[in-house]
């Protein structure tokens, strides 16, 4: 699905405004985004036709023209009765990795999502902080573009706060570094706050790659992405490949539809990129759940997702399902793997995830 009236071009880096090449179409430009301004927000009164489309990126300006697709939280799934609230550190083995690191507290890891609670008790300590942005003045302190973005970014409504009013990525930044009554994969490791989904789980294509923009501005070294949409975005693909070319890990989920990502695709898990991991998930018997997508080619790697406990918005915690929540554990794998050695690659270290993961003849039809 896409919004039937916005488009994202992709401007030739040799010109700095589009205005004169789309003035005609009754094109209107919204917003000039991503790296050095090259992606164009664009809005139309009603869907242009293929021949327009064409007519367009004929122009040497535009470079192409894309839909601005939505993308969404997967599909809620029931939690499921477990014999223990933390039984996923068992197979993460979180003691015995705790005992070489929990974490730098210089490592950062993005959670682009619904936004995070960044005062619960349990996250505010691993919160990163924009020391250079002065909070509460209307000021751009850091001339970023961005005003008291302090916490992170709100990106869904344009501004700085980035608090969470649904409370799944609260609870995907509690899985990745808790450290209070639950205690996440790498509970010492900063967690940078970024919202591009409305309160129902529901955002764009733009807003996300703007948001993996400014994670990358900001110095976060891994992504978190519990976030989907079957359409290939061109424009997605390309921000997500100029994180791999600044050294970031993007790790996203595989989606909970049991669908064959092999056959029908979920983006941006299945993007063939180096730097992508894409995520399904398995439950506390180690079987792969009932709900999650699997594929032996696009998917990477199974991790926790079945009745995983972890903080939710307003202080709370909740029980939450799927691989949504999966994603995070192996976003702190990696923030644990970097924190121990800073000078590893993205590809050593997506390369040490697999590597050292647990082998399970049951997946080897449904992931490497």
């Amino acid at each position: 699905l896409a919004i039937s009236t916005e488009y994202i071009a992709k401007k030739s880096p040799h010109i700095s405004k589009i205005e004169n090449t789309i003035l005609k179409y009754n094109i209107n430009v919204i917003k000039y985004f991503g790296p050095n301004n090259n992606f164009v927000l664009l809005k139309t009164k009603r869907k242009l036709t293929k021949r327009i489309l064409q007519k367009i990126t004929k122009s040497e300006d535009i470079e192409y023209i894309v839909t601005n697709d939505l993308v969404s939280i997967p599909r809620f799934i029931p939690s499921t009765p477990v014999t223990s609230n933390d039984w996923w550190h068992g197979h993460l083995q979180s003691e015995q990795a705790w005992q070489i690191t929990r974490g730098n507290q210089n490592l950062i890891v993005a959670v682009i999502d619904t936004g995070v609670d960044y005062l619960h008790p349990d996250l505010a300590s691993n919160i990163a902080i924009n020391e250079d942005e002065i909070p509460n003045n209307h000021i751009d302190d850091d001339n970023n573009g961005k005003i008291d973005d302090y916490y992170g970014y709100n990106f869904f409504s344009d501004h700085s706060d980035p608090n969470d009013d649904n409370g799944h990525g609260t609870h995907c930044a509690g899985i990745i570094a808790a450290n209070g009554k639950i205690t996440g994969a790498a509970p010492n490791i900063k967690i940078l706050p970024l919202k591009f989904l409305n309160q129902y789980g529901a955002g764009d294509i733009a807003k996300s790659i703007m948001a993996i923009h400014y994670a990358i501005e900001r110095g976060a070294k891994i992504i978190s992405n519990s976030y989907g949409t079957p359409n290939p975005n061109k424009a997605l693909k390309e921000m997500i490949q100029y994180a791999e070319d600044a050294g970031v890990l993007f790790v996203a989920a595989a989606g909970n539809a049991h669908n064959n990502n092999d056959i029908r695709g979920e983006y941006p898990a299945n993007f063939d990129l180096k730097n992508i991991i894409s995520v399904a998930a398995n439950g506390e018997n180690r079987a792969q759940a009932s709900f999650t997508n699997y594929g032996s080619y696009s998917v990477d790697i199974f991790a926790p997702g079945v009745s995983i406990l972890s903080t939710d918005k307003n202080g709370t915690y909740k029980t939450r399902s799927g691989t949504s929540m999966s994603t995070p554990f192996v976003a702190g794998a990696a923030a644990l793997m970097w924190s121990l050695d800073s000078n590893l690659s993205v590809y050593e270290i997506k390369e040490n995830i697999m590597r050292s993961s647990v082998k399970q003849r049951q997946y080897y039809s449904k992931a490497y």
